[in-house]
């Protein structure tokens, strides 16, 4: 049985830290599968019995260490496990790890796939990062890319093959749901970090919320600024109104029968909860934002609606559509669960699993 290592920086909750667990626990059904992460820490997603997981890290006070030491450390870990287990392909997720993984290359002797998920000119802003990964990226075997943006971000930078993967649905969201009449509330999903701007939608709602006095925001997520936006919630007078409801296992059942779902991220790779949102047949909103992602998703006006990035006005006034319009908004969610076809898991995994093939058989072809 070909053993795959899947290479992350961790298992907490996250996008690409679900569709990783999402992947091996496929894969776990006919491969042997190491699922690595960069710090010790327990998964916070199920994983199949099969998986072995392991650690760079060997606790969690590991991280505290020097910073010259600890990479130097981690490196070695890295090769050793390499070395040990030999897998037929290695598939990295994140920008550090990527860089991890690139850098040591020319000590590996088995295939690396590297998957960006997220905006490239956000990961890699500044000027020596930026360098440094544009190459390093030709030492890859193999490149996932989520939009075409992101892959253009590293155009004649690297001579592999490289193909562009949808995220796979979980497939709870794939259950019919018999939605008699939504419920006024306005629902996100999201990390309360800066780039999912939440500032943007409460501010926005704020703006239509004397209109609608029977619709509350709710928003779904943890994080730093959890302090900040219920600040700005009570200086708006709206505690009664918007809800951080904090982390929910059951998410579908907190989404489907919503009036509409937003996001307002200033930038994204694929969005899982757009995702999830469109394949419960809600009508969406989401900001135009790089690197693609959102834009991929929606055809304006058909599925979904789009709004300029930071754009208050336009996103209040698309919100304002929705709820005004209960006939067009009907239709986009309707359109918006054709969604299903393209991100259904089968489908992905499939598309998966032939280029991992692919670059495995190039990548013999050559040291042949």
């Amino acid at each position: 049985m070909k053993t795959v290592l899947f290479y992350i920086s961790n298992l907490k909750k996250g996008g690409a830290q679900r569709v990783l667990s999402t992947l091996s626990n496929h894969f776990a059904e006919t491969y042997q599968i190491i699922l690595l992460t960069t710090t010790y820490g327990k998964s916070s997603y199920e994983l199949h019995p099969s998986i072995q997981l392991l650690s760079l890290d060997d606790s969690s006070e590991a991280v505290l260490e020097n910073k010259f030491k600890k990479n130097i450390r981690r490196n070695k870990r890295l090769l050793e496990i390499v070395d040990t287990y030999h897998p037929a392909v290695i598939i990295t997720f994140l920008e550090r790890e990527i860089f991890r993984i690139l850098y040591i290359r020319k000590k590996i002797t088995v295939p690396v796939i590297v998957s960006f998920r997220n905006d490239p000119q956000v990961d890699y802003a500044s000027l020596l990062p930026r360098l440094s990964i544009k190459w390093l990226i030709k030492r890859a075997d193999g490149i996932v890319f989520q939009t075409p943006d992101a892959k253009q971000f590293f155009s004649g930078c690297y001579r592999c093959n490289d193909t562009i993967i949808p995220n796979p649905l979980n497939p709870v969201f794939l259950i019919e749901r018999d939605v008699q009449q939504r419920e006024p509330r306005i629902v996100t999903v999201g990390k309360l970090f800066p780039q999912k701007n939440h500032t943007l939608l409460i501010s926005a709602f704020a703006s239509i919320a004397n209109e609608f006095p029977e619709y509350s925001l709710e928003i779904f997520g943890e994080g730093d600024l959890r302090e900040p936006l219920e600040t700005l919630i009570h200086e708006l007078s709206l505690d009664s109104r918007v809800f951080l409801r904090g982390i929910k296992n059951n998410i579908d059942e907190y989404l489907f029968d919503a009036s509409m779902f937003v996001l307002s991220s200033d930038y994204e790779g694929v969005s899982n909860a757009l995702i999830e949102a469109m394949a419960l047949g809600l009508p969406v909103i989401s900001t135009d934002c790089p690197c693609g992602g959102s834009a991929m998703l929606i055809d304006n006006g058909v599925n979904g609606l789009l709004t300029p990035v930071g754009d208050e006005q336009a996103l209040a006034s698309a919100m304002r559509k929705m709820i005004l319009d209960k006939s067009f908004s009907q239709r986009l969610g309707n359109r918006a669960k054709e969604v299903r076809e393209i991100v259904h898991p089968q489908a992905v995994f499939s598309l998966w699993e032939s280029y991992i093939h692919e670059v495995i058989k190039s990548q013999s072809g050559r040291t042949k």
